[in-house]
């Protein structure tokens, strides 16, 4: 990780604690100015996919179009999982994309009341 993505950690850690959205705990590594330090703590990653495979049926996957576990009206799941396959670059901007299509589905759920208040 190098400096731009420590930024963009920055950034995006400030970002949540101006909405309130929440607070962005990181490595005291991950705010180190040296890039080599960053480097010999920087494991990598990959994802698990296919895992919570979308479809239209439940016999060939765990959840719908909206992500929602199918047959269960209040348990959805995001993330890598949902697609089936993997494909020429990494999932991230899809993940991400999917993730805002997921949340504004919500959104609507809860203004149209589908779910009770909690109390």
């Amino acid at each position: 990780m190098g400096q731009l993505e420590a930024r963009t950690l920055a950034l995006l850690a400030s970002g949540f604690e101006r909405l309130g959205a929440g607070t962005l705990r990181t490595a005291n590594w991950l705010a180190a100015d040296d890039d080599e330090i960053r480097a010999r703590h920087h494991v990598g990653g990959s994802y698990h996919i296919g895992t919570t495979r979308m479809a239209p049926d439940p016999r060939q996957g765990v959840l719908d179009r909206h992500c929602r576990v199918h047959g269960l009206d209040n348990l959805f799941a995001m993330g890598p999982g949902v697609c089936p396959t993997g494909g020429y670059a990494n999932l991230t901007c899809t993940i991400i994309a999917l993730a805002a299509r997921l949340a504004e589905h919500l959104q609507e759920r809860l203004a149209a009341g589908a779910w009770p208040a909690r109390e």
